[in-house]
């Protein structure tokens, strides 16, 4: 049961790496360097939201009957699948609309945060081509959305909290880095946007946790 637990951690880390991958390589194609600091700090804000989120998971774990914590475990985790995947087709048709990517949806910051996901180089707001801690903080904060959804589902499954955290941590700084550096090396060649991938690997992690 334990190496089972290690297992689904080691996959949905993998499934919330995907998109800090393609910001990564968004950043680096934009001639954005993106130091190894400031990838670790968005790494452990990503982490951050996933453990506020585990700790509300374990909590309905342990007022809930057996049953109806592992059907809400699945209920959540194969939406933010399904969600993932069609905003993830959303965003690719999007991009490939041409013109203006800009989305210009005002209400408080989401009008920012919505440009963001859809543009992770825009991340880069003082134009200074490197990615300070404070824009890294805020790029994790934007990627951690999903995980944040996901660490509640993943709360209600016998899930090594510990193995979850780390790697999240450890899988979305290395995602962004490496998708940083594979950006610049690729300059204007385009890389295969495989964020519905995550959404795949969500849901088939849900069916999975029924077993």
């Amino acid at each position: 049961m334990e190496h089972t637990g290690f297992f689904c951690a080691l996959t949905l880390g993998f499934a919330l790496s995907i998109d800090s991958f393609l910001a990564g390589a968004g950043l680096g194609m934009s001639k954005v360097r993106v130091p190894l600091l400031s990838a670790l700090l968005a790494g452990l804000v990503g982490s951050l939201a996933v453990g506020i989120s585990l700790i509300g998971g374990k909590f309905l774990l342990a007022v809930l009957p057996a049953s109806l914590a592992k059907a809400a475990g699945f209920l959540i985790l194969f939406l933010v699948g399904a969600y993932k995947f069609f905003e993830s087709t959303v965003k690719i048709a999007l991009r490939r609309c041409g013109g203006s990517h800009q989305v210009d949806l005002k209400c408080g910051g989401f009008g920012i945060l919505l440009d963001l996901y859809l543009v992770p180089e825009h991340a880069d707001a003082d134009r200074s081509a490197i990615l300070s801690g404070k824009e890294a903080s805020f790029l994790g904060l934007v990627l951690a959305l999903d995980g944040f959804c996901a660490g509640f589902g993943a709360g209600l499954y016998a899930i090594s909290p510990w193995a979850l955290l780390i790697t999240v941590a450890i899988t979305g700084s290395a995602a962004l880095f490496a998708g940083a550096a594979l950006g610049q090396w690729v300059s204007d060649s385009p890389l295969p946007d495989l964020s519905p991938v995550g959404g795949i690997l969500f849901m088939a992690l849900a069916i999975f946790q029924l077993k």
